[in-house]
């Protein structure tokens, strides 16, 4: 995938993101961060990734987790 399409897809995802982060951190500016951390992540291996549904799903993953990792500290 290329960057356009990297962007693009930022774009689509990145409030619904911090809303799913929000869920777990209740604090808007620690989620904002969390996303793009997960964004920054998903960026390394978004070249790879066969379709959208699959970079959404690892999306999610490393927000999920990231947002337990913080909580636990």
């Amino acid at each position: 995938m290329t960057t356009n399409k990297f962007k693009a897809f930022f774009e689509e995802h990145f409030h619904t993101m911090v809303r799913y982060a929000y869920t777990f951190l209740s604090d808007i500016q620690e989620s904002e961060d969390i996303v793009q951390d997960a964004f920054l992540h998903l960026y390394q291996n978004f070249a790879g990734m066969e379709n959208d549904e699959h970079a959404r799903t690892y999306l999610y993953t490393i927000v999920h987790n990231l947002c337990i990792s913080q909580i636990r500290h």
